[in-house]
């Protein structure tokens, strides 16, 4: 992926982590309502301002024109409407909810609109003649699908060690159950999809400035197209906003009311956030056809909590060290593409899964359910068969690959002796095709390779092990020993569980054109190698990190009569 997007949207993150914590602040004289309204109205005067100027500066451009092909072009002039709209009330919306539910409770579902603005992004793509081949958005596979879903654990957890913190004062059930906690919720959960719905439209209004203007060059072209696609959009948000002062009371003597300081947060959080932050995004986004760049965001709510934590409105606790731990985990395996075989991906499902569950939970004694058993009489024979079975399985699978893997260079070095260069699709024709003057030896490996795609593992030997599996991951889980060593064996054996029951699940059968072109691939002894020792690393790190917090939290739950 290139830098520049990523960079856009790291800049973009830096300053929308700020959004809440001026919140904070800005909303002391004022409503939510009022704060966001007027920062998109201030929004819109600067974008407006700015591309007049440029544009002034430039005779490629002409807005009168550009506002005539937003008219001819009915999709580009609603879904510009829409997007400056809809964002307004998104932030709208999540100051509003300030006043039900928790500051990191609301920003935690706020920030959660990234799962909404992948599907979002492709299903809403626009493409012109001149970028379809530039922006067709690659599909979303079950590796984004996944990593996505760390990431988004670990806003959970976030958010459900403050609503346990909450309820140490407060009955939990009666924080669920009060009005005033769904109305907050109901609240940040519509900032969150109006958010990611204003993102996608966004995203296809800078599109279409970029088909519009694209061929203009010189000093300020690419930050005047921006500029271009911001206004766009902003003057709809400050239009709706002005449309709905009357029918909100007292909006405006609050606002007339309104200090220096107050006006001072508003200036701010309209001219920085809302405006190079929107602005930012829009551009990373437009940039790059990967949209799980989107998936990045999820960083944010960690810096907001974090600022709020070091002006003393909330307390980090080992719930957001968790979720912090999650959500950069996931981005960075998601965005360095590290391994992407599917049992190296559950193995970092599994290790987020259970390391919040012995963080967030404590065990099950087993002497509440049945009397003189302990966890090693629980585990010791399905573990024991899994060792046994699963051995056997994965020697068989060792051999099958490495026979195609023989085979398909077999293949290769037949290939080269009537040619420079061997691609994959020509060895996938020759084993395809079979043609009848192939000598025997060829033969025989092109037989090979068409009997390797078929699963040398049994559908009921994977019921098996899957069984098995299941059985021993819950036991090792519910029932440890209330202690770290006893995280720390569940986080270890249900990661390696997970990849010995995947692995015989996904690799049971041979990939042909996955093999042949790692054995074409010239930096296969490197690239290949990295992918796999950068994934062992992030979940290492990720592992150790999680038996750290559980050892300070199991230290915290000691009595201090009982420590050294």
């Amino acid at each position: 992926m290139p830098y520049l997007p990523v960079l856009f949207m790291l800049t973009s993150i830096f300053l929308y982590s700020l959004f809440p914590l001026v919140g904070v602040f800005g909303t002391d004289e004022v409503s939510g309502f009022a704060f966001a309204g007027l920062s998109h109205l201030l929004s819109a005067i600067v974008s407006v301002v700015g591309a007049v100027c440029l544009s002034r500066n430039s005779g490629c451009y002409n807005l009168t024109l550009l506002v005539r092909d937003f008219w001819q072009d009915r999709i580009a002039l609603r879904q510009a409407v829409a997007s400056g709209a809809v964002n307004y009330l998104s932030h709208a919306f999540l100051f509003v909810s300030f006043a039900y539910i928790s500051k990191p409770s609301a920003t935690v579902v706020f920030e959660s609109w990234p799962v909404l603005a992948v599907f979002f992004l492709v299903a809403l793509a626009r493409n012109f003649p001149n970028t379809a081949e530039k922006k067709r958005r690659e599909p979303i596979g079950a590796r984004v699908y996944f990593l996505s879903l760390v990431a988004f654990l670990g806003l959970i957890v976030i958010m459900a060690g403050d609503l346990q913190a909450m309820s140490s004062t407060a009955g939990f059930a009666e924080i669920i159950n009060s009005r005033d906690a769904q109305i907050g919720l109901v609240l940040a959960i519509l900032s969150a999809v109006f958010m990611s719905y204003s993102v996608a439209l966004g995203r296809n209004t800078r599109v279409f400035v970029e088909h519009r203007y694209g061929n203009c060059e010189g000093k300020g072209a690419e930050l005047n197209r921006a500029l271009i696609a911001s206004a766009a959009t902003k003057v709809f948000g400050a239009l709706g906003f002005l449309l709905t002062i009357p029918f909100v009371p007292g909006i405006l003597p609050s606002m007339a009311a309104m200090g220096a300081e107050s006006w001072g947060w508003v200036v701010l959080n309209g001219v920085i956030i809302v405006t190079i932050g929107s602005l930012t995004y829009r551009e990373a986004l437009a940039r790059t056809n990967r949209v799980e760049l989107a998936i990045l965001w999820y960083t944010t709510p960690v810096f907001a909590l974090m600022w709020l934590w070091l002006i003393g409105g909330e307390s980090l606790t080992s719930a957001v060290g968790v979720g912090a731990l999650l959500i950069v985990s996931s981005n960075a395996l998601l965005h360095m593409r590290a391994d992407t075989t599917p049992a190296f991906v559950g193995v970092f499902l599994s290790v987020g899964i259970t390391g919040v569950i012995v963080i967030m939970t404590a065990p099950i004694s087993m002497q509440e359910l049945v009397n003189d058993v302990s966890l090693l009489d629980l585990v010791a024979l399905p573990v024991g068969f899994i060792g046994i079975l699963g051995g056997f399985l994965l020697q068989r699978i060792s051999m099958l690959h490495a026979d195609a893997r023989h085979s398909s260079l077999y293949l290769i070095d037949h290939l080269t002796t009537n040619r420079s260069r061997v691609h994959v699709r020509d060895v996938l024709a020759l084993i395809e095709h079979r043609p009848a003057d192939l000598p025997v030896e060829v033969q025989n490996h092109v037989r090979q390779l068409r009997l390797a795609q078929f699963p040398v593992i049994r559908p009921g030997e994977l019921l098996v092990m899957w069984t098995l599996g299941l059985l021993s991951v819950v036991c090792i889980t519910l029932f440890r020993a209330e202690s770290v060593i006893g995280d720390a064996l569940a986080v270890m054996t249900n990661a390696s569980l997970v990849y010995i029951v995947l692995h015989l699940s996904f690799d049971a059968r041979v990939r042909l054109e996955q093999v042949i072109d790692t054995m074409l691939r010239k930096e296969y002894d490197t690239e290949l190698k990295m992918q796999n020792i950068w994934s062992m690393i992030v979940i290492v790190v990720v592992s150790v990190a999680i038996l750290v917090i559980s050892y300070f939290g199991h230290l915290d739950a000691v009595p201090p009569t009982m420590l050294p």
